[in-house]
């Protein structure tokens, strides 16, 4: 009978070579570790912490970024020839949304995050780029339409420096080339004429016929646009009756309103008690493109250093850019206004 096999296997045994080995691996991997940790804290900055000299390299930057702004350096045969119509709304467009984007610095002291955050308080919605029709927002620019917005630090609110800084966060997403530059929009309101005109430095955006204060009513001097409010006291007025029209946008002074009438006869006359009146139609579109706390100055002086050609009568172009759409998010139907009618 075969005597069973036994295979013995031989057990090898750590030496004490075999652990001082393995002890200066771990060892060496620990100092390397260590060393890598210290190399990353050393060369990285907390974006929250932000030195003098960093600030004055943003700053210096975004004076740069500004100058090129308004002619994007692209291949020749990649650029795009503007009629002069879009050249203007693109700067026409730019200039609301910059508009926006000013008075929300303004009063929060930073950019928002996204363009986002500007809806539905300062503008009802984000303007199309006229040549693509787009509104989307990227971060770089692509070419592909819609705008650009990059936010940064506000290091100053200097007049100045907040301009160029809101200049260079906001950019069409085109090849093209801006002729005017940005300045903040204003209503300037001539008594004398019955004219409510939009304007950006020295340029008229927008010209409309208003009707204004009967003798002694009249109003005059410098506001800002309080709060914008979509069919003001719709709770109350059967629409076509509403005395304020489609839109209200109020001012400082919360006894008066720049709104829409039913009484078209009223435009171009002295019949209110003191509120400005504007046709539904004008008071929609001026609506979309003024975002809160806009200036407004009342007078009874016509135009002075404003050029007085107003830029291109563009029709129903013009239409397709901006949201004048009814949007329930902007009534306020829980407060009952009593404007100087």
């Amino acid at each position: 009978m075969d005597k069973d096999k036994t295979v013995k296997r031989k057990m090898r045994l750590w030496t004490n070579a075999d652990v001082v080995f393995l002890v200066a691996i771990f060892y060496l991997l620990g100092v390397l570790t260590a060393i890598i940790c210290y190399i990353f804290l050393f060369f990285h900055k907390d974006p929250l912490v932000i030195d003098e000299e960093t600030k004055h390299s943003f700053l210096q930057r975004t004076i740069h970024s500004t100058d090129r702004s308004s002619n994007l350096f692209l291949p020749d045969k990649e650029k795009v020839r503007l009629t002069k119509e879009n050249e203007y709304l693109l700067w026409e467009t730019s200039t609301v949304i910059r508009s926006a984007l000013y008075q929300f610095v303004k009063e929060n002291g930073k950019m928002p995050v996204t363009l986002s955050s500007l809806t539905p308080k300062y503008l009802s919605g984000i303007p199309k780029e006229p040549m693509t029709l787009s509104n989307k927002v990227v971060g770089t620019v692509s070419g592909k339409g819609g705008w650009v917005y990059n936010p940064a630090p506000v290091f100053s609110t200097e007049e100045a420096d907040l301009i160029k800084g809101i200049e260079a966060a906001l950019l069409p997403n085109i090849e093209y080339k801006i002729s005017n530059g940005f300045e903040p929009l204003k209503i300037i309101v001539s008594n004398s004429d019955h004219k409510l005109r939009v304007v950006s430095g020295n340029h008229i955006i927008r010209d409309y016929p208003v009707g204004l204060g009967v003798e002694g009513k009249i109003i005059s001097g410098s506001f800002t646009v309080r709060d914008k409010i979509m069919n003001p006291n719709k709770h109350m007025y059967p629409l076509e009756k509403n005395p304020y029209g489609k839109r209200g946008l109020e001012l400082s002074n919360p006894l008066y309103a720049i709104h829409g009438t039913y009484k078209t006869e009223s435009i171009g006359e002295n019949q209110s008690n003191g509120c400005i009146r504007m046709l539904n139609n004008d008071v929609i579109e001026l609506y979309s493109m003024i975002p809160i706390h806009t200036k407004v100055e009342i007078s009874n002086n016509g135009l002075n250093s404003i050029d007085e050609n107003p830029s291109l009568h563009l029709g129903e172009q013009s239409d397709l850019l901006y949201d004048e759409e009814d949007n329930s998010e902007e009534e306020d139907v829980n407060t009952t206004f009593f404007w100087s009618g």
